[in-house]
């Protein structure tokens, strides 16, 4: 029998999810991904897929396409994350790339890439003064787990 590793990864705690939003509080865009990584539990690659179609407020909840090992599946929003997307859609033209109608995309029309987001959450994450390690992977998938579990959700 294998020996439980009952240790928790290093994540990040409620205080530096909220000064990683604080951080990103300036640009709505980058807001509403940092809260639908978070909240949704995504991966980087996963928010890169969405588009308008996937967002349905009326069961608030997002349908991911092609998630890991190619697996669809829908994920709940908070009413937190609802109120900034729905304040970054307010000014977001819409924009057709590659015949999608991308949820999120760069300032220069183009879809983003997972590296993109990796590069985004290390922005904010430096700009918010953290220094422990991970990326946005912990962030958006270690850390919520993590913070149920210390809640005992």
């Amino acid at each position: 029998m294998l020996p439980v590793n009952n240790t928790l990864p290093f994540y990040f705690d409620e205080e530096d999810v909220h000064d990683i939003f604080i951080a990103a509080s300036h640009n709505i865009k980058h807001l509403s991904m940092l809260k639908v990584l978070f909240y949704c539990c995504l991966r980087a690659s996963e928010i890169c897929k969405l588009e308008d179609k996937d967002i349905n407020f009326k069961t608030m909840t997002i349908k991911v396409r092609e998630g890991k090992m190619g697996k669809d599946g829908i994920v709940y929003l908070t009413e937190d994350c609802i109120k900034t997307l729905k304040r970054y859609l307010e000014i977001r033209p819409q924009l057709k790339i590659e015949g999608k109608t991308p949820l999120f995309y760069t300032d220069h029309s183009n879809l983003f890439d997972r590296r993109d987001i990796y590069k985004m959450f290390i922005h904010y994450k430096t700009l918010a003064g953290i220094s422990k390690p991970g990326g946005v992977h912990v962030f958006s998938r270690h850390s919520p787990g993590c913070l149920m579990i210390k809640k005992g959700s």
